[in-house]
């Protein structure tokens, strides 16, 4: 579930709404709510549109932990 928790720190972290970076990735408010609750996945194409937004790879908000990430980046 590291998509849903990556995608809710990395839209807090850069101090967006649901509502605000839907309107900059064009992906509806309520879809963006539903990957941050892991009720569902991005097809590829949403996936990238985040991806690209935030400046990481793919593979890198399905796979890590961008929270513990951050705070090791602290230290």
């Amino acid at each position: 579930m590291n998509l849903a928790n990556n995608l809710k720190f990395l839209r807090k972290k850069s101090g967006k709404t649901q509502d605000a970076l839907s309107s900059e990735v064009k992906i509806g408010r309520t879809t963006i709510a539903n990957y941050e609750a892991g009720i569902s996945e991005p097809n590829l194409e949403n996936l990238l549109a985040f991806s690209n937004y935030f400046g990481i790879s793919a593979d890198d908000l399905l796979s890590k932990n961008m929270e513990d990430i951050s705070r090791s980046d602290e230290k």
